[in-house]
């Protein structure tokens, strides 16, 4: 069974640990510094500092994606709302980096599904006000390496904050266009697994013995696959994801399996639970096949929609919008 240490499977570059988003990939840095691809820079010092984060997991290069960022003080409160400003240049330009010219894009706010309604401005609140990320849509880095992000918050004082990204020519996670792996994941037939295995919100790891989502468990990809039917994978950890991103985006996915099943819809949806044991550090081998794909750093959640063909044609990293997350099932 794949072992990784639980850093490197959950370290997020956005994470929600007591309503305190914090890097979990390298140390905040002062204004104009960086700490890496994920790193995270300063405000002004006073009490309403603000720290950026990048929140995307993996960025290609050529291709329009979404870049996210999360924005927080260190006492625990989230800049949310409204939106910010991203300007988005090479770190240390060379070669076909000399000539790129500055990327200047409007990030709206992006809330976590069926959190508190964000407010209209951008403002800092507490976390039960409503939590999500900044992410501008379309964006396309012409080249590999490392990209600076620097945001300007719209406040009454005016706060630039600086992170970077990593851009990369090879997907380290199932891409579109590639084929979806065929993962024979446990099942609600898999009377030998554990159901904390199965869905960490189950059994003794999670909140009772009955096996939680049983519709997103009932067959394998492997079978969905099989049977040229459209697929809906999520790959999350319900319980130990350290963003608590997971549990509402499978929340999310539950629900459209439900009303999918109640429609009469031949789509597969299909939950692959990170940790087969929390406690041993065991990595369930389903998940590795998605989000740990060629030495993947493994963070979580991902949804991915497959085709009947097989095909992977959308993917989304760390948080999805429900609206857009239903109208992308809806095309199916």
């Amino acid at each position: 069974m794949p072992r990784y240490s639980r850093r490197q499977v959950l370290a997020v570059p956005v994470t929600l640990i007591t309503g305190t988003l914090l890097n979990a990939c390298g140390a905040k840095t002062k204004p104009g510094k960086t700490s890496g691809a994920q790193g995270a820079s300063a405000g002004d010092g006073g009490p309403d500092e603000l720290f950026a984060e990048t929140a995307s997991f993996e960025t290609l290069v050529g291709i329009p994606q979404r870049i996210m960022v999360g924005i927080t003080t260190s006492d625990g409160r989230v800049l949310h709302g409204g939106a910010v400003r991203f300007t988005i240049r090479p770190v240390n330009p060379t070669g076909a980096d000399a000539d790129a010219q500055p990327i200047e894009v409007e990030a709206a706010f992006l809330p976590v599904p069926r959190s508190a309604t964000p407010p209209v401005s951008a403002a800092i609140g507490g976390a039960s006000e409503g939590i999500g990320v900044y992410a501008a849509d379309g964006v396309i880095l012409p080249t590999t390496g490392f990209w600076t992000i620097s945001v300007d918050v719209p406040l009454k004082k005016a706060q630039s904050l600086e992170t970077a990204v990593e851009v990369l020519k090879t997907p380290r996670v199932p891409a579109v266009g590639e084929k979806a792996p065929p993962t024979d994941n446990a099942t609600t037939a898999s009377a030998t697994v554990p159901i904390e295995a199965i869905d960490s919100r189950s059994g003794r790891a999670g909140l009772g013995n009955e096996l939680a989502d049983p519709l997103l468990h009932r067959e394998s990809v492997r079978a969905v696959l099989a049977a040229q039917r459209p697929c809906v994978v999520v790959v999350s950890t319900p319980t130990f994801c350290t963003s608590k991103f997971c549990g509402p985006i499978t929340d999310v996915v539950n629900d459209l399996a439900v009303e999918a099943k109640a429609a009469g819809k031949d789509t597969g949806f299909v939950h692959l639970e990170v940790w087969r044991s929390f406690d041993r550090n065991e990595v369930n081998a389903s998940a590795v096949e998605w989000i740990s794909a060629r030495n993947a750093a493994g963070n979580e959640p991902w949804v991915f929609l497959v085709d009947r063909r097989g095909f992977i044609v959308r993917r989304w990293d760390n948080l999805v919008g429900e609206a857009e997350l239903r109208a992308a099932v809806a095309s199916l």
